[in-house]
């Protein structure tokens, strides 16, 4: 969302964790801090904070809605919730909360840190600005221990220079050791469930959407022909499709009208950012290509790959039908959800012109009073945990 803050969460659990570890916390409070900086801004979704964030004063935390966002969203998901408290104090200012934990304070030094540091410099040679001007805010902005934990690492090269290393992750292992969670299905999709939220609830005309497209597209899928064990994994990839959206500028998400065709092209990077999301993982590759390959269309005129029917397994066909169809169907800002009929007509006329399943839009016709009462359902459950969401921006 701004490339001047490029690898910002992974530098932030870098400094916090080295903080951390100088001041003298325990190795489990260690991890925690680590794995709350790495998540920090998982709520970052009103645009008026983006640029906000940027500037080292950044005023009254109150007014800063990422902060309770990510909290509140956190504690949906079982193996986050020790975090979440974290999550909603990391722009809490000493002066302000001198008597609370450690890890959000140890947070908010990182972050503001790594604010102050120029990406186009080395940040060795930026040391003794940084310092002096993190050094000025002590007892102010920040707990003054953690300012002289900080400080310790002034003249030690290999601090500046692990700050502007790449790869993080090997680093931050000379510090905590990751702990391995086995997940089944149903924990990966409670999590999928999770990033549906991250992506859907920054607009309310998508709140839903990640959610109808992977129920209607695991409800196509179990008249496929799908075992238990694949309808799982077309839900959950239901869930990621989208995720390639938090890579695009909100202000296109959200946009009060039709996109121009600069804003259009950017927005359709989204499927490419999916894929590469998603093949960053070893794991459920015909998840992924179900995911990332939503906009492909069978003759080869979808994008961003522009496959044709050879390369599109059935996943990804009814993936592309569940997507349109629920696309069609909802309200945007420039135009009403279209009517059952007109959707199936713009639908059936895809399938003439060769660009979808017409086998699968058969069984979404013959199965559509199950489609609508399960869609409306889950549009009623998920608008009510939208407008919960909405009362923590009040």
């Amino acid at each position: 969302m701004n490339k001047n803050l490029t690898q910002h969460h992974h530098r932030v659990a870098y400094i916090a964790t080295a903080i951390a570890a100088e001041y003298g916390l325990n190795l489990s409070r260690i991890k925690n801090t680590t794995l709350a900086a790495l998540l920090h801004d998982i709520g970052l979704m009103v645009t008026s904070e983006v640029k906000n964030l940027s500037t080292f004063d950044i005023g009254d935390d109150g007014k800063l809605s990422h902060s309770k966002i990510g909290s509140y969203l956190l504690k949906e998901v079982s193996f986050f919730q020790e975090l979440s408290d974290i999550i909603e104090k990391h722009h809490f200012k000493y002066k302000d909360y001198p008597d609370i934990e450690d890890e959000p304070l140890m947070i908010f030094l990182a972050d503001r840190i790594d604010i102050l540091l120029d990406r186009n410099k080395a940040s060795y040679y930026q040391k003794d600005k940084i310092c002096d001007i993190i050094s000025s805010e002590s007892g102010k902005m920040f707990k003054p221990e953690h300012v002289e934990a900080f400080l310790k690492f002034k003249d030690k090269e290999y601090f500046w220079l692990e700050l502007d290393m790449p790869n993080k992750d090997k680093i931050l292992r000379k510090y905590i050791q990751y702990d391995i969670y086995e997940l089944n299905m149903n924990n990966i999709l409670e999590f999928t469930k999770f990033i549906g939220q991250l992506i859907d609830f920054r607009c309310s005309f998508t709140a839903t959407h990640s959610a109808r497209v992977a129920n209607t597209a695991a409800t196509l899928s179990r008249y496929c022909g799908f075992d238990e064990q694949k309808q799982k994994e077309v839900e959950i990839a239901g869930y990621l499709h989208d995720i390639g959206k938090l890579g695009i500028d909100p202000y296109i998400i959200n946009k009060n009208g039709p996109l121009t065709i600069d804003e259009m092209a950017e927005m359709r990077k989204h499927t490419y950012y999916t894929y590469y999301i998603l093949t960053s993982l070893e794991i459920f590759d015909d998840l992924k290509y179900m995911a990332a390959f939503h906009h492909e269309y069978l003759d080869g005129t979808g994008y961003p790959f522009h496959l044709k029917a050879d390369r599109l397994t059935t996943g990804c066909r009814l993936m592309t039908i569940a997507d349109i169809f629920t696309a069609l169907t909802e309200d945007r800002p420039y135009r009403k959800g279209m009517k059952i009929d007109k959707t199936l007509s713009i639908l059936e006329t895809f399938a003439k012109n060769g660009k979808i399943d017409c086998n699968i839009l058969d069984i979404l016709k013959e199965n559509i009073d199950e489609i609508q009462y399960i869609s409306k359902s889950l549009h009623n459950e998920v608008i009510a945990k939208y407008n919960n969401f909405k009362n923590v921006l009040i």
